[in-house]
């Protein structure tokens, strides 16, 4: 027959109680015995003392010397063996790991808060001194002439692989909007090719738009679109116009 938990429990409580009764005189003489103190040798010191029987030191001070002791003798038998010397030596190494991931992710947040600081100080120094800002750049420009038009360079390279678009219809194209293509900024206007020349784009008449400066500094090598819809005056019409305008869309 098969008992259950309760019934499990039950039985062992029922043979618990029985057993007390049969040895009721031996549980009362063991627990006298505990009670009384008997004269004992301390085990640190050596002197006598009087103590009940699971005492086995004098007093406070050799008390902590035992434990100390015995903490110590445990930690020598524990470091003896092995296997334990080897979970130690692993659990050390995920240790060290640990600590050297959180040194990485704790200098990568520095360098980052640090790089973002960087920028906003340089953004709020070029805007508190355009003048000086662009007599810097032509100086570094004149004293430096090959790593200044080294970007021209590359870009005389990727339009040399199609043949040459005539002034009238790069007019053309420029004018298609009569503004900016994005912004709809009046003023001067640059080439913008809508897939960028570094990224397969083709110097042709349909990847081509009219531009203000700032819009086309600020898309530079990004994709248009994704571009286009995170600026503040993204509009879905011009959106579709300008994809209608090109096939680069």
């Amino acid at each position: 027959m098969v008992m259950n938990d309760k019934e499990r429990k039950a039985k062992a409580a029922a043979y618990m109680r029985e057993w007390n009764r049969k040895n009721a005189e031996r549980i009362n003489a063991h627990r006298r015995a505990i009670r009384e103190p008997i004269t004992k040798i301390c085990l640190v010191c050596g002197k006598s003392f009087q103590a009940v029987i699971n005492i086995v030191t004098c007093g406070e001070t050799c008390r902590k010397i035992r434990d100390h002791e015995s903490r110590l003798r445990a930690k020598i038998n524990y470091r003896n063996d092995p296997e334990n010397r080897k979970k130690e030596a692993a659990h050390m190494r995920e240790r060290r790991k640990e600590k050297e991931v959180k040194e990485r992710e704790a200098a990568y947040k520095q360098r980052k808060e640090y790089k973002a600081q960087q920028r906003e100080y340089q953004k709020k120094f070029r805007e508190e001194n355009p003048e000086l800002v662009k007599r810097r750049a032509k100086d570094w420009a004149a004293d430096h002439p090959f790593q200044a038009r080294k970007g021209s360079f590359k870009r005389m390279e990727l339009l040399a692989n199609d043949p040459p678009i005539g002034k009238t219809a790069l007019r053309r194209r420029l004018r298609l909007f009569g503004e900016c293509c994005f912004c709809g900024r009046d003023g001067a206007l640059t080439v913008e090719h809508l897939r960028p020349l570094s990224k397969g784009g083709r110097h042709k008449e349909k990847n081509i738009l009219g531009a203000c400066k700032r819009c086309n500094s600020s898309k530079g090598k990004k994709p248009w679109r994704s571009w286009f819809r995170k600026q503040p005056f993204h509009a879905m019409p011009r959106e579709y116009f300008i994809a209608l305008a090109c096939e680069a869309a």
